[in-house]
């Protein structure tokens, strides 16, 4: 069995594959209906994104509290902080015929993992510039801080579960015609399912610890006008 090269690669967000390109080549026959074993160990790389940090001030606090009510809080909001998490594979893999389909595995996945980007608000009312603005921008970056401590805590445990994940990665058989690189990523998102919602649960933990009474009522001290 003669394993081909394929060069590959498939973005994931989330849990959501994306084919960003494609190259086939198949070649070298095989039993019909047997992959049989991998004859190179895949390897593996993971790097981390911390995402552009936008600030924003196009928003009030009426909108910014509607926000946080559809997400199951109802306060009067006066700035808000979202995180937009992502794991992202590129992935080569190689190939062999087997009988009227194709066997397949990765050779070589490279992921990042982390955050596209993240969206801070500071409600449209407070000047920029301004003594309140200030206050919530300050309380606002710790947010930030907070999304980016979740991904340290969890970075390296993302990188064993993946290259458990593509170290184990038996071959599987696809037929002429089905997508290499979709099927290869479906089963790697299958076994890494949760990882990004482990990392968020964190996050929002520690989210909330900033957002205690007390955190609040610190930071309406800082100003005399709100």
């Amino acid at each position: 069995m003669r394993w081909i090269d394929e060069g590959h690669s498939v973005r994931t967000v989330v849990a959501a594959a994306t084919v960003l390109g494609t190259l086939v080549l198949w070649a070298g026959p095989s039993e019909a209906g047997s992959c049989g074993r991998k004859n190179v160990t895949p390897k593996v790389s993971v790097t981390v994104e911390k995402g552009d940090v936008t600030y924003s001030r196009d928003r009030g606090k009426a909108d910014l509290s509607r926000e946080h009510r559809r997400i199951g809080q109802d306060l009067e909001v006066r700035g808000l902080t979202v995180a937009y998490p992502m794991l992202r594979y590129r992935i080569s893999h190689r190939s062999v015929r087997a009988g009227k389909g194709y066997c397949v595995y990765p050779s070589n996945v490279e992921a990042t993992v982390g955050y596209s980007r993240i969206q801070v608000w500071v409600a449209s009312e407070f000047r920029k510039g301004s003594c309140a603005y200030k206050a919530v921008l300050k309380h606002e970056k710790e947010h930030v801080a907070a999304h980016y401590k979740a991904l340290r805590n969890h970075k390296t445990r993302i990188k064993r579960r993946l290259q458990k994940v593509v170290r184990g990665f038996r071959p599987i058989r696809i037929d002429k015609g089905e997508d290499a690189t979709k099927a290869i990523g479906k089963v790697i998102d299958e076994k890494m399912n949760g990882v990004l919602t482990t990392m968020m649960n964190e996050a929002e933990d520690l989210n909330a610890e900033i957002d205690l009474p007390k955190s609040y009522r610190k930071v309406d001290k800082k100003c005399r006008k709100w």
